[in-house]
């Protein structure tokens, strides 16, 4: 229906550009960090396999199907405003998809038994303010990077970036990923210290690494205590030197990005 549909205002004013992960090159993600690039292309992989599934719909014509830049604004509008509903389904809410990310939600979602949603706000909002909903874990930027393409600089805390290259269900257990925290007045997550211990000593004494985990199982703190304590120097030199490596990372990346970006080819370079 054109203009003539009721969507037609919502749907035009939808974005043209994106600055998320789907819509990256391979070159920028060789501008990321580790763990950054690494979520960023198995983000890119969901639009390949939506892109190869299209071909298969009866319903699309050639054109569409083969329209590989339509496909991927599709997908960036979904993936990008859609909101998880209590059953777990998504939906897009015109109007509500608009509302800004903020680390302390204003408002507060709901949906009736028909499937009309309610949003009620949970704090006084003032006049020209923007109403906020979490748009994701706040303590992991990366992911706010990946799925929408922006950085939320007010969080609290953020992922400390160590990635397990085929992670333990103890090492889960522990922690990894979501409770790994590095926090911006300087301290850091227990959790990161428990699976930087259990590391350790995986590879120190594997009767002593079972035991400290036992001990967190347990919730025997005192156990768990005695164990950082043996083993602190070895568990502070591991967390040192990945904290070296991912800031001789930005260093490499920051020098290199500052002497050879192309924004041009690349608009989207982080």
């Amino acid at each position: 229906r054109g203009v003539e549909s009721p969507w037609f205002h919502w749907l035009d004013s939808l974005p043209r550009f994106f600055s998320n992960a789907a819509s990256m090159t391979d070159f920028c993600y060789s501008c990321l960090p580790p763990y950054a690039a690494k979520q960023a292309q198995i983000e890119k992989k969901k639009l390949r396999r939506l892109q190869n599934a299209v071909e298969d719909v009866p319903l699309l014509n050639d054109v569409t199907k083969y329209n590989a830049e339509l496909i991927a604004w599709a997908y960036n509008v979904v993936h990008t405003r859609y909101h998880e509903t209590p059953g777990g389904d998504w939906c897009i809410v015109p109007m509500m998809d608009f509302f800004n990310h903020g680390g302390e939600a204003d408002v507060s979602i709901s949906y009736d038994d028909n499937g009309d949603c309610y949003v009620y706000t949970t704090r006084d909002v003032a006049a020209g303010s923007p109403l906020r909903i979490q748009c994701g874990d706040p303590t992991n930027p990366s992911l706010l990077l990946v799925r929408f393409g922006f950085l939320d600089e007010s969080s609290p805390g953020t992922y400390c970036k160590w990635i397990a290259e085929e992670p333990s269900s103890e090492i889960y257990s522990l922690g990894y990923p979501n409770r790994m925290l590095f926090y911006q007045d300087g301290t850091i997550s227990n959790e990161v210290w428990d699976v930087f211990l259990f590391t350790v000593l995986g590879k120190l004494d594997y009767n002593e690494q079972q035991a400290f985990y036992q001990a967190h199982v347990t919730y025997d703190e005192a156990a768990k205590a005695r164990f950082h304590e043996q083993y602190f120097s070895q568990t502070l030199a591991a967390l040192q030197g990945h904290v070296n490596f991912i800031l001789g990372e930005l260093d490499e990346l920051s020098t290199w990005q500052a002497n050879t970006p192309d924004t041009g080819r690349h608009p989207r370079l982080p």
